[in-house]
């Protein structure tokens, strides 16, 4: 159990572990990439970033996105279908570096993390069928929301 100041980065109720989850500062140049992916199991992967000083504010920028899916690996006998372990994920961050003086900087992070996911990886004979009929999912936002809706 961690006592004293721990409890402020780590929070209180770290006892099982923790993901600590960093995103990389924003620059004092301009810059950017993006990067582009596919893949076997119709997988696909794009993403985008861009970081610069804004002089007038005597602050600087990060904003990333990214986006990641793929119709899974398995075959789900049962149902007859190829997509129960698919992933749609897609991952927002932004930074906000505001240096006003020497001694005062405040620094502003956003993150917005979108995951649904199928889970249908077990296959009694480890192969990539599986026979389930109810496959689980991974999900962090409901399937009401209106984000959510296809």
């Amino acid at each position: 159990m961690l006592h004293g100041p721990q409890g402020t980065s780590y929070g209180a109720n770290a006892l099982a572990g923790l993901i600590s989850v960093k995103s990389a500062e924003p620059a004092d140049t301009f810059g950017g990439r993006a990067e582009l992916d596919a893949g076997d199991y119709n997988e696909r992967s794009y993403g985008a970033v861009i970081t610069g000083p804004v002089p007038a504010l005597d602050s600087a920028f990060r904003l990333a996105a990214q986006r990641y899916t793929s119709d899974g690996f398995y075959r789900n006998a049962y149902l007859g279908r190829s997509d129960t372990d698919g992933r749609d994920e897609l991952t927002l961050r932004g930074r906000w570096r505001y240096d006003p003086s020497d001694r005062l900087r405040v620094d502003l992070t956003v993150l917005r993390v979108q995951i649904d996911n199928g889970y249908d990886a077990f296959a009694i004979d480890n192969s990539r069928t599986t026979e389930s009929d109810h496959p689980s999912v991974d999900r962090s936002t409901p399937r009401d929301c209106p984000c959510m809706r296809r």
